[in-house]
């Protein structure tokens, strides 16, 4: 990985990581671990990163996240989790269960190119969160959309395009 002192960032992207690396100085910003052969994140894998602002895993291979993974990212704006085989089971216990008591100031969040159906209870916990950005591209929804899907949510941006089995 390569990192700049100045920018606060970490770079891991398209390094052969099998693993998530341990040792991110806890003053990173930002961290992208991008396309590479993660499989899984074990819970508070990113405690004392509490000044973490951006966090890119899309591209790995991860299917595996616990319920308390992301604990400790209390300033986390922006996640990207696109292109992983994450189940829509492991996104409401992990992801979306955990914005509200790990990541209240979560902003922005990728799950493109995920092929996940969406159900309506999915999306509760992000009501009332400060989410501004949604982007469900290209997930191939095998499903009706449930129209009270993004109710109570007050996104200033949603990407469903390319979805060609929506609704």
């Amino acid at each position: 990985c390569s990192g700049t002192e100045e920018t606060l960032t970490v770079n891991c992207d398209r390094q052969g990581l099998e693993e998530l690396p341990s040792n991110f100085p806890e003053v990173s910003r930002n961290i992208s671990l991008a396309e590479n052969y993660i499989t899984r994140i074990s819970n508070g894998a990113f405690t004392g990163l509490s000044n973490l602002v951006s966090l890119n895993l899309a591209w790995n291979r991860i299917t595996v996240l616990q319920k308390d993974t992301f604990m400790g990212l209390s300033s986390l704006a922006k996640l990207v989790l696109a292109g992983n085989p994450l189940t829509i089971d492991t996104l409401e216990k992990s992801v979306f269960d955990g914005i509200q008591n790990h990541m209240p100031t979560l902003k922005e969040l990728s799950l493109e190119d995920m092929y996940i159906p969406l159900r309506s209870q999915s999306l509760k916990p992000l009501r009332g969160s400060s989410m501004e950005s949604l982007i469900f591209r290209a997930n191939d929804f095998n499903c009706d959309l449930p129209g009270d899907a993004f109710s109570g949510l007050t996104l200033k941006y949603l990407d469903i395009s390319r979805n060609m089995k929506l609704k």
